[in-house]
C-alpha cells in the first residue's frame, strides 16, 4: 500500500481481454474502479466488502 492507499492494480487491456489481481486484503470497504478517461464517471466502479 502507498501513502495515498494504493493496493494495486491491472495494467490497461485490450477490449475482450482479462486481467487479473490477487491482494491479501483486511476486512473492511474497499473501492474497485477504472481510471481509463470518462469510465469511472460512466459507472465503471464498484465497492467490495471483504469480511
Amino acid at each position: 500500500e502507498d501513502a495515498a492507499g494504493h493496493l494495486g492494480e491491472v495494467s490497461e487491456l485490450d477490449p475482450g481481454k482479462s486481467g487479473s489481481l490477487t491482494l491479501d486484503l483486511k476486512p473492511g470497504f474497499y473501492a474497485v474502479f477504472c481510471n481509463i478517461p470518462d469510465h469511472f464517471m460512466n459507472g465503471m466502479w464498484a465497492t467490495i466488502k471483504v469480511q
